[in-house]
């Protein structure tokens, strides 16, 4: 590796600290540095494939990844448009502040918004967000330990192991945490300013330090006692302690970052004071990790996927791989016995970052977590201290690159290159997760948002469900596309308006005081989604909609989509002057219906025959199978990832050979089915199929998922 590095740019290994950095100015350093990333973006799409050819449409999940994908472009619009209420979102109308109820990720969407300009959608933006988070935060890596060790290979091999950790596929959903680039920038500045602090780098410490808090509130919290740690070991060594020009400039330099960073700081805590979010230290014990998490694997890495726990608590796989602690410990070893003055600020860096990291994620089960969360305020919003481990890991990180370093000191510029192969080779090997499995979102905006976002509206947007994370995360992607005030939507903290929505639409049947909330918020348009509801829930929102209908309270306004089937109503007293259609397109369902709860049971006869586990779907879908229990042939419901789809045919036919092996079910004339599901325009990639059967007296059976891929 070290043989695309400038001759007059390349470190040799002797981990002098005062070498030349990788922020010299100088066209050769330019070059290391726009190579290096170059490097780590390719990297990157390897690492992460098949994202980069999908980003159009393509996120880990429907759930986070929406939210943080209406944020990008949140930042982006008001931005422009009135950034003095940058924190005003049009999501959980009629609330004030709703992006200070999570991240904000301004430093994130702020280098993305000439792709905003471009018309990119907020999707593809966040998927370009995210492959640059696992890009720049190796490329930091390998800034950081080049700059501690002043050795390449031990750079790129640290740059790689950190790029591409496990817990970074584990945080895949949230591409805030992702992206610790800055994080380890600013600690690279407190590195440099510590050794000189002049003008130069006091500069270059200040805006590491806002980058760094506009990146990720979460990373600026949590690293701030290792930063004023490390800032406090490194002056000591360097003996810049004691100049004045270290405090002057260095307070100088984080207080006006710090100044800057106050229009971003102070809406999170008018919220918190105004809506009274707040964690509490109890609800932190759930994601405090323990030490043996530390050993439990992320089920997405391949190399470790057999000791892999699909159910491991929320973020706490905390399992680093092998040959990050080996290179680690061997690191430590080795600069421990040579005892050598180069050693000590790659030693104190790492080893602090890794103590204080491991010590925090434990959370509860430790001190220093609940200690800070008592002291200081800002702690108080981490729901999840197993997140320390993250700056553990960048410890590790330092720790591996000052061992390779030392076993680099005695190998010729060819050998130093091997060896930065070698190892950067078993890294990428054991820290594999491609092709990753990734979900799609159809990228043309649905009709029923489209509609909406030319109407003149007096309130805001509701829409039903309510119950489901990935149903209200999806509305929230949306409010981008319509721009109208979102009620039902999704984030780090929810306001009570959308709690008393969710406890009113549990309730069976749905009370009419939902009608009197419906009117006070003010709404304008409710939106009922009927392809992500099952019979029961459909005939419940049906009769409540039906209600509103009759009484004059609703007005129907059309059908939207093939696909999702989206029922829109207007709110008479929000919208008077709206019209509305004379009748509904469905029957209103019986008072019975309305109280039927499907249980589940597990002893309902079934089969689906086609189409087979990974079966390739270049047509339409052709579903073939039977259902039935005694006496009663069951009903078929078909799902297609979370939406239930109605079938071009569905015709029901003799099964001999199910009434020969069951006898006891009876008559099978009409047991089986043969089904087409016609294909969609969003239909492609990766999908999977969902069979459901269910009796007359609300019994239901869920088949398990059939993953298939459209071609």
């Amino acid at each position: 590796m070290s043989e695309t590095i400038p001759k007059d740019a390349r470190g040799d290994g002797d981990l002098r600290p005062g070498a030349r950095s990788p922020g010299t100015r100088s066209p050769g350093a330019v070059l290391v540095n726009v190579t290096a990333f170059a490097v780590f973006c390719g990297l990157t799409v390897l690492m992460t494939w098949p994202w980069a050819r999908e980003l159009p449409g393509a996120v880990p999940d429907p759930g986070d990844p929406f939210l943080n994908s209406w944020i990008l472009w949140w930042d982006w619009f008001q931005t422009f448009r009135d950034p003095l209420h940058l924190f005003d979102g049009n999501i959980f109308y009629p609330h004030r502040l709703s992006l200070a109820f999570s991240e904000h990720n301004y430093g994130i969407a702020l280098p993305l918004f000439p792709l905003f300009f471009l018309g990119a959608s907020p999707i593809l933006v966040h998927g370009v967000a995210t492959l640059l988070g696992f890009a720049f935060s190796g490329f930091a890596a390998w800034r950081l330990t080049r700059t501690l060790t002043d050795s390449t290979p031990a750079a790129y091999v640290a740059g790689i192991a950190f790029a591409f950790l496990p817990y970074r596929f584990h945080l895949l959903s949230h591409v805030n945490y992702v992206s610790t680039g800055w994080l380890l920038l600013v600690l690279e500045a407190v590195v440099l300013f510590s050794r000189k602090p002049s003008n130069r780098q006091a500069v270059w410490l200040g805006t590491a330090f806002l980058m760094h808090g506009l990146t990720c509130l979460h990373w600026l919290v949590l690293s701030a006692v290792p930063l004023l740690v490390s800032g406090l070991l490194l002056a000591l060594r360097s003996g810049t302690l004691r100049d004045p020009g270290f405090w002057r400039r260095g307070c100088l330099a984080v207080g006006t970052a710090g100044t800057l960073l106050v229009p971003f700081l102070w809406p999170y805590h008018q919220a918190a004071k105004v809506y009274g979010f707040a964690r509490t230290l109890e609800e932190t014990r759930k994601f405090s990790a323990t030490a043996a998490d530390w050993l439990r694997p992320d089920p997405k890495m391949k190399t470790w996927a057999f000791a892999a726990d699909a159910h491991v608590p929320a973020e706490r796989a905390l399992f680093p791989g092998v040959t990050l602690p080996a290179l680690s410990l061997l690191g430590l070893a080795l600069a421990l016995s040579r005892r050598q003055r180069a050693h000590t600020e790659a030693l104190a860096v790492g080893g602090a970052w890794t103590v204080l990291g491991f010590v925090g994620s434990l959370g509860t089960n430790a001190f220093l977590h609940p200690l800070l969360f008592a002291v200081l305020s800002p702690y108080r919003s981490i729901r999840a201290p197993a997140r320390w481990g993250m700056l553990a890991m960048a410890g590790l990180t330092v720790l591996a690159a000052l061992g390779i370093a030392i076993l680099a000191q005695r190998r010729d510029p060819r050998g130093r290159a091997v060896l930065g192969l070698a190892l950067s080779a078993l890294v990428l090997f054991e820290f594999r997760a491609a092709p990753l499995e990734l979900h799609f979102e159809p990228e043309a905006v649905p009709p029923v948002y489209a509609a909406i976002g030319k109407a003149p509206l007096r309130g805001g947007i509701v829409e039903f469900p309510v119950s489901g994370t990935f149903d209200t995360s999806r509305y929230t992607l949306r409010a981008a596309d319509h721009g109208k005030p979102l009620i039902t939507a999704t984030s780090g903290f929810i306001p009570e308006t959308m709690r008393t929505l969710e406890r009113l639409t549990a309730q069976r049947p749905i009370p009419d005081s939902l009608f009197d909330l419906l009117e006070a918020i003010p709404a304008s348009v409710v939106v009922l989604h009927e392809s992500r509801l099952d019979m029961a829930e459909r005939a419940a929102y049906r009769n409540f909609l039906a209600r509103g209908f009759d009484s004059g309270r609703l007005k129907y306004i059309d059908r939207f989509g093939e696909l999702e089937r989206d029922e829109a109503f207007v709110v008479t007293k929000t919208e008077p002057a709206f019209a509305g259609r004379s009748s509904l397109p469905f029957e209103p369902p019986s008072p019975q219906s309305v109280l039927v709860s499907f249980r589940e049971d597990d002893s309902l006869p079934a089969s689906l025959d086609e189409p087979t586990q990974g079966a390739r779907v270049s047509g339409d879908l052709h579903l073939k199978g039977w259902a039935r229990t005694e006496g009663e042939d069951l009903q078929i419901e078909i799902r297609i990832g979370e939406h239930t789809r109605e079938p071009r045919t569905l015709v029901r036919t003799p099964r001999d050979d199910v009434q020969s092996a069951l006898p006891r079910l009876g008559d099978c004339g009409r047991a089986g089915f043969e089904a087409v599901v016609a294909r969609l325009p969003g239909d492609r990639g990766p999908d999977r199929l969902t069979l459901v059967v269910s009796t007359k007296d609300g019994r239901r059976r869920t088949y398990p998922t059939v993953p298939f891929n459209w071609e």
